[in-house]
């Protein structure tokens, strides 16, 4: 069984719809059926309002460009003269240019104030400065590292040497013994 809120939730959707159900509970409900009755009356006036014809002349232009395919709309639409898209790609170039260049001073200007280059300089001192630490604390960390570094070069031509030889594997050439025949 149906229930009064089912109902107005679908009649809010689709007033006009035809469900069995719907209509069977709109005879035994009034309080539904008054609610049905607006939602009608509004339906039919939007789909009258709503209803437009198009021009038989359009539509006939339509139908002629849907026939002609795409190639047809190419080729109606105008194409810019040369020199006019030159000067839109020069003008675009210098725009980017200048903004690059004013942004290129305005960062200078920012990293100059706020001393990013110093920030920079310690930075990039940090990774040595560790090294140093660790080689006094452990003295045979340099020749363990000349290792790993040797390892890591060892490792680096090793995966060449699998890339390559997938690529091999995966390449199948189709050699033809007939090139080589002669016909008789």
């Amino acid at each position: 069984m149906i229930d009064c809120n089912e109902v107005r939730e679908l009649l809010a959707v689709e007033p006009a719809l035809e469900d069995e159900a719907v209509q069977g509970h709109l005879v035994q409900c009034p309080r539904c059926a008054r609610y049905h009755r607006p939602q009608q009356a509004l339906n039919a006036v939007l789909r009258a309002e709503l209803h437009w014809q198009a021009p038989a002349a359009l539509t006939a232009q339509l139908l002629a460009l849907a026939a002609a395919g795409p190639a047809a709309l190419i080729m109606m639409r105008p194409r810019p003269k040369r020199w006019y898209v030159v000067i839109v790609y020069l003008l675009t170039a210098t725009a980017i240019g200048l903004s690059l260049a004013v942004a290129w001073q305005f960062f200078g200007l920012f990293a100059a104030q706020i001393g990013l280059g110093a920030m920079f300089e310690q930075a990039l001192a940090v990774p040595g400065q560790w090294l140093d630490q660790i080689a006094q604390t452990l003295p045979m960390s340099p020749a363990a590292i000349q290792f790993l570094l040797k390892a890591r070069e060892q490792l680096l031509w090793l995966l060449l040497v699998a890339v390559l030889w997938a690529v091999v594997d995966k390449w199948n050439p189709q050699f033809s013994l007939r090139r080589g025949q002669i016909s008789s």
